[in-house]
């Protein structure tokens, strides 16, 4: 009889750890859907240009990997695409994009069979493509259009929540503080001062003109699969 219970919870202790929501050993694969809302300052020269004080919003698709180096921690990797949106008031309709490859860290702060509440955090580079469109340079007698180039590092720290509707997939939301710092690397282009002369324009990044923005981003839906 002794035996027997023995086994029994042999047996019933082997399938509650299957039925945690995450463990030492899981490799976890997440893609998402999250929107973000900003401040933006620009500096020229290390100087703050407040009338260029601005507002931006973007959509983002992060897709990470990670894997779990202990019973509360992960660390993975993270490539992030994102279209940006300019604030309405502002006169320069632009369209941007910008790729963006971190580094992931994750705290499981609490864990039950089917959920998982976590701190996050993760630092990496951002590459930043801004083209102004023709008729949108900031004099409006030049036409043509130029391509601003912008790299930089991105921060962020925030709190996330997980619930699987199996042993493997599940859903997920999250909220985060998230700070850019960017430079104009390289800005090119043509330009038409006047209709019959193009202007080739070309800076690599001689002006030090930096951009720095902050704000709140938040998945609003995401896929997660655990293998």
């Amino acid at each position: 009889m002794k035996k027997t219970h023995i086994i029994l919870l042999i047996l019933a202790s082997s399938f509650i750890s299957k039925g945690q929501s995450y463990e030492k050993g899981n490799l976890l694969i997440s893609a998402g859907v999250r929107i973000g809302y900003y401040s933006t300052k620009s500096y020229l020269e290390g100087v703050h240009q407040k009338d260029d004080n601005n507002t931006a919003g973007n959509l983002n698709y992060p897709i990470t990997a990670q894997y779990g180096i202990s019973n509360k921690f992960s660390i993975g990797l993270r490539f992030q695409p994102a279209s940006w949106g300019d604030d309405p008031e502002d006169d320069f309709k632009t369209s941007n994009t910008s790729n963006m490859f971190a580094l992931v860290g994750e705290y499981h702060l609490l864990k039950s069979n089917k959920s998982d509440l976590y701190a996050e955090l993760s630092v990496g580079t951002i590459t930043w493509n801004q083209k102004h469109n023709d008729g949108t340079l900031p004099f409006p007698q030049v036409k043509g259009n130029i391509v601003n180039k912008y790299k930089g590092i991105n921060y962020r720290a925030g709190l996330g929540y997980r619930i699987y509707l199996g042993n493997t997939i599940g859903l997920f939301w999250n909220v985060t503080y998230s700070y850019y710092g960017m430079k104009l690397k390289e800005s090119i282009g043509t330009t038409h001062m006047f209709p019959d002369d193009p202007i080739d324009y070309m800076n690599n990044g001689e002006t030090d003109f930096k951009i720095k923005t902050s704000g709140i981003e938040f998945t609003f839906i995401g896929l997660v699969v655990k293998i």
